[in-house]
């Protein structure tokens, strides 16, 4: 293609100089004339020949995106509608209207990420839940404590590389629940989405304020990432009720 273009440009320059050179000649000879004419047909026949080249190629695409590059924007397009939506509201805050909306995009974005390339590094840090999509019994988030959920509290998911630690506040941030434990992936050596994790809870809190009492509390959480990018996670829950679980990074 790059040379198609390169010799459509010397053949201009070339005829262009051509032309130029016999239109400023003085010569009026009959065979001057024709040997303008012939020029004349060569370069519209040459332009002709290059442009339908060039035109098929361009209208087959060879000058867009490749549609890996297609598809990365579409997946970042579609992660930014979803978190204009889901961004500084609490699960009890949605409409029938959003929560369409919110599943719409939800699935839109899992079914885009299938396959891709778990990016390890964006795990870290601290995930708020945004949404949760019950499980087929009906089970919300696998905290290991019951307790009730009231609209006006947070959830938080805390992650390292290998720890994770789940915070549930009771009656605002200043009294609330941690538990946590070490986290690993159930298979180091596939890296695609979706990404199964295994979370063994050891330790557990009851907090108020930065006074927390221990709770006896231990246990095995099982998960698949189902997304993870710049500012969603998205989580199924597979042995705590399997509830769907989506997040927006807060740190």
């Amino acid at each position: 293609m790059l040379c198609q273009f390169l010799f459509f440009v010397l053949l201009h320059g070339i005829c262009g100089v051509t032309c130029l050179s016999n239109n400023n000649s003085h010569s009026s000879t009959t065979a001057t004339t024709s040997r303008r004419a012939h020029i004349s047909i060569l370069c519209k026949s040459s332009f002709s020949a290059v442009a339908g080249i060039l035109a098929p190629a361009a209208s087959t695409g060879a000058l867009q995106p490749s549609s890996d590059e297609r598809g990365i924007r579409s997946t970042y397009s579609i992660e930014e509608e979803l978190f204009n939506l889901v961004n500084n509201k609490k699960p009890s805050n949605y409409n029938q209207r959003e929560t369409n909306a919110v599943e719409k995009l939800t699935e839109e974005l899992i079914s885009s990420a299938q396959g891709s390339k778990w990016e390890r590094n964006l795990l870290s840090g601290s995930w708020r839940v945004a949404y949760i999509r019950p499980g087929q019994t009906g089970g919300g988030l696998d905290r290991r404590i019951p307790f009730p959920e009231l609209p006006f509290n947070e959830s938080y998911q805390r992650f390292t590389s290998d720890s994770v630690t789940n915070v549930g506040e009771l009656l605002g941030p200043p009294l609330r629940v941690e538990v946590g434990g070490s986290l690993k992936e159930d298979d180091y050596s596939f890296n695609s989405t979706p990404k199964r994790f295994i979370a063994n809870i050891n330790r557990g809190d009851i907090c108020a304020g930065k006074l927390c009492a221990k709770l006896p509390i231990e246990g095995k959480g099982i998960f698949d990432g189902m997304y993870l990018g710049e500012r969603i996670r998205i989580g199924q829950n597979l042995n705590g009720g399997g509830a769907l679980v989506l997040q927006v990074r807060v740190q």
